[in-house]
């Protein structure tokens, strides 16, 4: 008869980290999308361009945690 166990700590497998690559890979297309979204909405020509600066270095930020957060690693 088989008995029961406290689970062991394994390491996680490259499917599982596979999954949080590929869900990262939404998230940060949809954000794209959305941010571009935001930046069409505005009209003035000039703030257009420093809203779009502004949303690309968010980007930037979105991304590094999605990565680190991916890579298990403390944020």
């Amino acid at each position: 008869m088989a008995t029961l166990s406290a689970p062991s700590h394994r390491a996680r497998g490259a499917s599982h980290f596979d999954f949080k690559t590929s869900t990262s890979g939404v998230a940060t297309k949809a954000m794209k999308n959305e941010l571009a979204h935001l930046v069409a909405s505005v009209q003035d020509p000039h703030t257009r361009k420093a809203f779009d600066t502004e949303m690309q270095s968010f980007f930037y930020l979105f991304t590094r945690y999605l990565a680190e957060k991916a890579e298990s690693k403390g944020l």
